[in-house]
């Protein structure tokens, strides 16, 4: 495979990629709207709100290291 080609596969690979990722944190933020204007108690905000940041800090470090 030429080298140009090559480069525009990682290139779309990359786009595709940036595209899930956008979808993917519009679910999710949109999710924790829902969750914040469902839930009343300010501590199930509380522990809503680090469950969400501990699982974005692994899911970081997991795709860091892939």
């Amino acid at each position: 495979m030429p080298a140009r080609m090559r480069g525009s596969l990682i290139i779309i690979q990359t786009c595709i990629s940036l595209h899930d990722m956008v979808a993917m944190s519009y679910v999710v933020i949109r999710s924790l709207i829902l969750a914040f204007q469902i839930l009343d108690d300010w501590r199930c905000r509380a522990a809503l709100l680090c469950f969400t940041l501990i699982c974005v800090c692994v899911g970081s470090v997991v795709c860091y290291n892939l």
